[in-house]
């Protein structure tokens, strides 16, 4: 018995995947530029990781969902993975794939898609505020 993936599941080809891509602006020369930058990025993943949850547990409705320490702690290591991946340098359907279960778990545990947007902006904005020594990857800034 072969299980699909999520992908499989939802019918995203190699070709939608390539449209996704497209539609986001995310082209080659920018997908270089991200895994590029991972040799800058992960050294600094504890910092990045402990600044988001320090600005998401101030969101009362976050706040509420995540209980406990062993929640956070859990969170936090699904989060070193997320960063870790954007760099990667590998954005075909293994990533696609790996997204889509974020999407999955955020919809089962009913966090709002505004609350989710809303923190994928709050990394956003700490990626880019890195010290400008920092950002800095072969000549180009991130």
């Amino acid at each position: 018995m072969h299980l699909k993936s999520l992908s499989e599941q939802m019918r995203i080809s190699e070709i939608e995947i390539q449209e996704r891509k497209r539609l986001l602006g995310l082209t080659p020369e920018l997908l270089a530029l991200l895994a590029g930058c991972r040799h800058t990025i992960l050294p600094q993943l504890d910092t990045i990781i402990e600044a988001f949850y320090a600005g998401q547990l101030e969101i009362p409705e976050i706040r509420k969902s995540i209980r406990d320490a062993e929640t956070l702690s859990r969170l936090k290591g699904a989060m070193r993975g997320y960063i870790a991946a954007l760099f990667s340098g590998d954005y075909g359907e293994r990533y696609v794939n790996s997204r889509l279960r974020i999407g999955v778990i955020h919809a089962r545990i009913g966090v709002k898609p505004m609350l989710y947007v809303a923190s994928v902006h709050q990394l956003e904005y700490l990626l880019i505020e890195l010290p400008p020594e920092n950002r800095t990857v072969t000549g180009a800034t991130i």
